[in-house]
């Protein structure tokens, strides 16, 4: 699909990717304190396994394939495909600090020979900066394309890249389940937005921190847990998404939706209920984060296979 040039549109495109390009700046997204600590967390466990059951039973099937992990931040997706399956893995992000701890990690671990790097912008990403093959087994990206100017044409982006018969993997801020986490720190982005000087900025921020301990810290590295929380709190630039609309758009695109977090990665026999399902995950996240005060960010997964020419 083209979209008309629009003065207006390419401004607003540059002014998203400029805040969200130095937002990371500061400080990337997962970064944990030291290097040797990056690494170690890769090693410990397979976290892809833990999180997304139906992903990894892909990864672990498949042999001698390329996987693309789109806003690949500090590395974390790209080395442990490396480093559990044992496959070659491409990664890109907008931020250059994020993309040398990524790359360190990569060394540090020996994984130089199957993943590779690159700072690019998603929306301008050509296949030649990435790998010699033109299109990928995989394309992951989670939680990055609702920080793009416009979250669809991200995907329409980065869905160019899969192959026939290969998959796409993608993560988006959920609309319901994402409203009562909003909501619980407005008051301090909006002292934030009208503070005027750095200091009260830091001072708001830094109260903004403790309420989000309280939700239950899932880790003692202050500058992993920091950079979390000013991603899910701060950040300049975010939408939210809804599970039927990304099935429509991942079947416009040609893609047939195989699983989805929505109902904890069942097979899926009716999407049609589980659309009615995922208007329920206000009131699941309300009672999470305000009455339990329990962490519940409000994020949705979808693991999509692009439909073969001939089918």
């Amino acid at each position: 699909m083209n979209t008309a040039y629009c003065p207006d549109m390419a401004s607003h495109q540059e002014m998203v990717t400029e805040q969200v390009t130095q937002f990371y700046r500061s400080l990337p997204f997962n970064y944990e304190q030291t290097l040797a600590e990056a690494c170690r967390t890769i090693q410990a466990s397979n976290q892809i396994a833990a999180a997304y059951p139906t992903l990894d039973a892909i990864l672990a099937s498949a042999k001698q394939r390329v996987v693309l992990d789109v806003g690949c931040g500090a590395g974390w997706f790209v080395n442990t495909v490396a480093h559990h399956y044992g496959l070659e893995a491409v990664g890109v992000d907008l931020c250059e600090p994020a993309v040398h701890r990524a790359q360190a990690v990569s060394e540090r671990l020996g994984l130089e020979d199957k993943v590779r790097y690159t700072c690019a912008d998603l929306f301008k990403l050509q296949t030649s900066q990435l790998t010699r093959a033109n299109q990928f087994f995989l394309v992951n990206s989670l939680g990055v394309l609702h920080h793009t100017h416009d979250c669809r044409e991200a995907l329409l982006n980065i869905a160019g890249f899969v192959e026939p018969d290969g998959f796409v993997h993608i993560g988006l801020y959920h609309r319901y389940g994402r409203q009562p986490f909003l909501d619980l720190f407005q008051p301090y982005r909006a002292k934030y937005d009208t503070a005027t000087t750095e200091s009260d900025r830091q001072a708001i921020e830094q109260q903004a921190f403790r309420v989000y301990k309280t939700l239950g810290p899932f880790t003692a590295d202050e500058t992993l847990l920091r950079s979390w929380f000013r991603d899910q709190v701060f950040h300049p630039h975010e939408s939210q998404h809804t599970l039927q609309e990304l099935y429509g758009w991942l079947t416009d695109m040609g893609f047939q939706c195989l699983s989805t977090s929505i109902n904890r990665f069942q097979t899926p026999h009716d999407w049609g209920a589980l659309f009615e399902e995922e208007k329920k995950m206000y009131e699941l996240s309300y009672q999470r984060n305000v009455r339990e005060k329990t962490y519940f960010p409000g994020f949705f997964t979808v693991l999509a296979q692009r439909r073969s020419h001939s089918s």
